[in-house]
């Protein structure tokens, strides 16, 4: 059998289930099982979660316009709902060698993620969907060099700091 590169309507079937999870998701009290939610995201052969109240929706960015004179970790924006939106590169963001294998193109995945009424996207490779991590199961890196990360869940997730990361980018506030 010979493999078929993905169409657009495969695409639109990812993005949709991709949403269906997103949007199918029960809310889960974080007092009640002594945890946090995270979405989990692949990039790459990397596995990574955010918090999930920072998770707006995952949509295709038709097309990527890139922005003159912007820094490296702005790979361009794109145009969602009427509104321009920065899509970041994880690979600058997070200081992976530049050799990291990547699979994201035009049709992956964009997470989008917001703080205080800003919103910024994230390519990414594929949306795995919710899991709440328990406080225990997830632990510090130490002489870790990755910038943005703030730990690292039993199953090998890397917990992204979204906020610190998003202060820095919408605000230029925070620690780099």
């Amino acid at each position: 059998m010979i493999n078929q590169p993905p169409t657009d309507q495969d695409a639109l079937e990812r993005i949709l289930r991709e949403r269906a999870i997103l949007l199918a998701r029960e809310p889960v009290s974080a007092a009640a099982n002594d945890g946090k939610e995270y979405l989990v995201f692949t990039f790459g052969a990397k596995m990574l979660a955010v918090e999930a109240e920072y998770a707006c929706e995952a949509t295709l960015a038709d097309d990527i316009i890139p922005v003159p004179g912007s820094p490296a970790h702005v790979l361009g924006g794109f145009n969602h709902r009427g509104k321009m939106v920065a899509i970041l590169s994880l690979p600058t963001l997070l200081g992976f060698s530049r050799d990291q294998p990547s699979d994201t193109s035009a049709q992956s995945p964009i997470l989008l993620l917001k703080l205080s009424g800003h919103e910024v996207g994230l390519q990414v490779s594929e949306v795995i969907g919710f899991k709440t991590y328990a406080y225990h199961e997830i632990g510090g890196l130490r002489g870790s060099s990755l910038k943005w990360v703030s730990g690292m869940a039993n199953g090998g997730e890397l917990i992204l700091d979204v906020k610190q990361l998003l202060e820095t980018v919408i605000h230029g506030t925070g620690s780099n």
